[in-house]
């Protein structure tokens, strides 16, 4: 909800930027004669920036501004809905149909992708494969407890697309994660219960062993993900309110 208020107001105060320099020439700080004046302006400086953000997420090649700008003036324009040049339901069917044909190219792509870094990844020195396809290569071999699908367990992580974009990682944070082995990625999962406390390792995940086709974040569909962790602790001392770690989905 607060999402679509704040790009409501994002169109209004584009749409009140057009309008006004239609009419008055380019408007700028020296022109803003009132309170009015100056906070209208701030709103839109403010609202602006952050509606840019979200096109810069807008899947597929950047939007096109001025026809997205275009629309915003044709629809404030039309007396009613029967008036626009292209109906609502026509707008929203263009839009899913775009949005549904660029997530099947990133799937398709990501799969491709997928595949090629997993043939070369398997060949690596110390690369362990897996009955269900997990890549398991440890770095650190750990001494303590090894975790079962009950424990909970202390990680420190860092996790990667296969290009080397790092999506989440708690070593910035300053401390450990703890969470329920059961209760995170099926790949995830399973590279823990190959570790034991003090060991450190690079798990490769097929998608089919962490999000699918489906998006987690900054994480786009179709993605084989990439984690080196740690394994600090199993089954500690637990805290009032254990923490779970940003990438976690629910089974």
């Amino acid at each position: 909800m607060k999402k679509q208020f704040l790009t409501a107001v994002s169109v209004m105060a584009l749409l009140a930027g057009v309008t006004s320099c239609q009419k008055n020439g380019t408007m700028s700080v020296k022109s803003l004669k009132s309170d009015v004046d100056s906070v209208s302006y701030a709103l839109g400086i403010n609202v602006g920036d952050g509606f840019k953000h979200d096109l810069e997420k807008f899947p597929g090649k950047p939007v096109n501004k001025e026809a997205l700008i275009a629309g915003f003036v044709e629809a404030m324009k039309a007396e009613d809905e029967d008036k626009l040049p292209m109906s609502v339901e026509d707008a929203r069917n263009i839009m899913q149909e775009y949005v549904t044909k660029v997530r099947e190219t990133q799937i398709k792509e990501n799969r491709e992708k997928e595949v090629a870094y997993l043939e070369e990844n398997k060949s690596k020195e110390g690369v362990q494969v897996t009955p269900s396809g997990l890549h398991y290569k440890s770095i650190t071999e750990g001494t303590g407890k090894q975790a079962s699908d009950s424990s909970f367990v202390k990680v420190n992580y860092t996790g990667k697309l296969i290009d080397g974009t790092v999506f989440d990682s708690n070593i910035d944070r300053g401390e450990p994660v703890l969470f329920n082995v059961r209760g995170v990625i099926p790949g995830f999962s399973e590279g823990i219960r190959m570790m034991k406390e003090g060991g450190k390792a690079e798990l490769s995940i097929p998608a089919r062993l962490a999000y699918g086709d489906g998006e987690a974040g900054s994480i786009p569909p179709g993605s084989c993900i990439i984690f080196e962790v740690e394994l600090v602790e199993v089954d500690p001392a637990m805290p009032a309110r254990p923490g779970r770690p940003g990438f976690r989905p629910q089974r």
